[in-house]
Parts: C-alpha cells; structure tokens; sequence
C-alpha cells in the first residue's frame, strides 16, 4: 500500500505582508525626507553666501564710503593690504563706484582686477571670511578658486559691473562697459557661479527676491569662470514669461544677484 505524506505550503499570511510594506514604506519615506532635507540645505547655503557677500559689501560702503574692489585708497587704508604684503602689487581701484572685470574692453588697466579686488578688500577689512581671497592681490586676473570664493557646488563666484544677467543671454558679451550708458541694465552684482542645480537656484530666488529668473534682484545669469556656460535653454523653461527648469533641472546653472 502505497503511502502519501502531506507537507504544508509555506507562504506569507497577510499580516506578515502588511509589515513588509509598511517597512518599506517608512524607509522611501526616510529617504526622501532625507533628500528634501539635503535640499534644504542646499537651498540655504546658497542663500545665505548671498546674503553674506551682500552685507559685506554694504557694511565695507559704510566704513570707507566706497565700492569694495574700486576703493581708491585700499593700500594705504585696509591693514596688511599695503604692496609689500601683496607681491608688490598695489590694489587700489579707480574710485568711480564701479567694478570692472578684466575682460572689458573700455576701462583703463588700472581696473581690469576691481572684480577679484572686490573680495580681497572685504576679506582684509574684515567683512568676509575668504580664505583664497587674500591671495588676489598677487594673482590679479580672472576670478578663480585661488583667488574668489566658491559656492557649494565649486563655481567660482564674482563681483562686477555688468548686465550678464537675464534670461535671454546665452553668454556674457566680450565688452560689457564699452558702451558705457547705451547699454541697459548694467550694475554691480554678485554672481553665484556656476554648477548649481536649476531647481536648487528656483528655490533660492523664491527665498530671496520674486522667483522669476528674469525680473528683480536675482535672475539667471551665464557667467562662468569655467569653460561651459549655464544656458537658459537648459536652465530655464518658457518664452516669456520664464520659469526655473524644476522638472528636468540643469545641474549647470547660475545667477546674478544686482545691488
């Protein structure tokens, strides 16, 4: 006689189920608590070097009643900013109340450094804590780590006297002060740099101004120190009006903060 043993079919009960699901529910809920958390982060670190620079800025007008980077009388005024201390180099700026970049065609020579300028004179007065700033006064030249503060994502930053901001720029123009006042829209501002997600820079011009990547006091900008620019094709949706790119964000993008 032939005989048959029963063996029990193993199997989850649905209770068991129920505790897997809200496991893995509460670690995607982690997760993205977490990532909203970075972003956060993200968000007010690029906000408040904003506001830093920008109340340096204010703070250095209101001790020596001049634009930091154009102050005339630097060397002799802002301790340790006397030539001997900077490679011999004097960093006095012009005195007109402008921040010339190096790359403009118009200003005289004694100009083309007011941009890094701008950040070692805040830095020796004590309005900013900037270590690779100190070094622009034997460097001179073009913004570069060595010689400007970076933001969170390693784009270089600058101070100048402009209009490389907007939404309809796909790069800053090789002349930006040449033309002088048939030029619209130049002023002096702080650029973030580049390499900053579009939906991370969205949130910041909500923090600080209207949102809008091409109206008011924070807008889009194309500056980099680096050799890829941020376009606003790529950074920015729309035709007019435009709007930060949150669903597909560019994880190069910029913008100008005006004074």
């Amino acid at each position: 006689m032939q005989s048959f043993s029963r063996h029990r079919q193993a199997g989850f009960t649905l209770v068991e189920i129920a505790i897997v699901l809200v496991i893995i529910g509460l670690i995607l809920g982690g997760v993205l608590k977490g990532q909203e958390l970075v972003t956060s982060a993200r968000v007010r670190n690029i906000a408040d070097q904003q506001n830093a620079v920008k109340a340096a800025f204010f703070a250095f007008q209101d001790r020596y009643k001049a634009v930091p980077g154009d102050y005339s009388a630097a060397s002799t005024t802002i301790p340790g900013l006397a030539p001997a201390s900077n490679g011999g180099t004097a960093v006095d700026g012009s005195g007109d109340g402008f921040i010339y970049f190096m790359q403009d065609a118009a200003p005289p020579s004694a100009e083309t450094n007011e941009s890094v300028w701008a950040f070692l004179h805040m830095s020796a007065a004590g309005f900013l804590a900037c270590s690779p700033c100190m070094n622009a006064g034997a460097t001179g030249g073009a913004p570069s780590a060595l010689n400007s503060p970076s933001n969170a994502y390693n784009g270089v930053m600058q101070l100048a006297y402009d209009n490389c901001f907007g939404a309809t720029l796909t790069a800053c123009p090789a002349d930006l002060t040449g033309a002088g006042t048939t030029k619209p829209n130049l002023a002096n501002n702080l650029k973030t740099g580049s390499n900053i997600p579009s939906n991370i820079l969205a949130e910041v011009d909500s923090k600080l101004d209207d949102g809008n990547p091409n109206t008011g006091s924070f807008q889009f900008s194309p500056y980099s120190a680096g050799a890829t620019k941020p376009s606003p094709a790529t950074c920015l949706t729309g035709s007019g009006p435009y709007q930060w790119n949150r669903q597909s964000p560019s994880t190069n993008c910029g913008a100008a903060y005006t004074f």
